[in-house]
């Protein structure tokens, strides 16, 4: 067992963490991201148009009235109050997009190379249960043939860890992107 141990550790300190690796396991979840960017992009640039649309067609409605041109009757007044709701719709989604830190967070080489240091250091120093943990974490299954030895993960937690990288992102993390007050009983 010891010397599976040894052989899995060297193994994915040796071959798994190097940063060339790395981004060869990651490259299909690199694509995914810069295809999500472009598509996030596209629709940024939809919801932008929608409410500069919407802003000039108040602004005209605005200036008819302020010209004599219309009266604000009940017609308007709704014609107004929709085309205020569509701004604020698209303004909202625009300021949810922008928020996501989803953009935030590449897989730049620098990444990838501090992880790689930063994992085979922990796997192949200090205590055998941290070693053992750490492993654990990015491994699922190791399976052992007469003469093949397969090791199993998830490039799904891989890139996750990376993501949540603690060298370069120090304190808490959460879940919650802003904190609210309780709106209970306890409240």
């Amino acid at each position: 067992m010891e010397k599976l141990d040894h052989l899995v550790t060297r193994h994915v300190a040796e071959r798994v963490l190097m940063p060339e690796r790395l981004e060869a396991l990651l490259q299909s979840v690199i694509d995914r991201r810069v295809k999500a960017d472009a598509e996030v992009q596209a629709r940024i640039d939809e919801l932008s148009r929608e409410r500069t649309t919407a802003e000039d067609k108040l602004r005209r409605l605005y200036q008819l009235v302020a010209d004599g041109i219309a009266e604000p009757d009940d017609m308007l007044k709704e014609q107004i109050a929709k085309l205020k709701a569509e701004r604020e719709r698209a303004h909202s989604a625009l300021e949810r997009i922008e928020n996501q830190d989803a953009a935030a967070s590449r897989l730049d080489p620098n990444k990838l190379a501090r992880f790689g240091q930063l994992m085979r250091s922990n796997i192949t120093e200090g205590e055998v249960p941290f070693r053992k943990a750490y492993l654990r974490s990015l491994i699922d299954a190791v399976e052992v043939d007469q003469h093949v030895v397969r090791i199993h993960g998830s490039r799904t937690v891989l890139e996750r860890a990376i993501l949540a990288d603690r060298a370069t992102q120090p304190g808490v993390r959460g879940f919650v992107r802003k904190w609210r007050a309780r709106r209970d009983s306890n409240s």
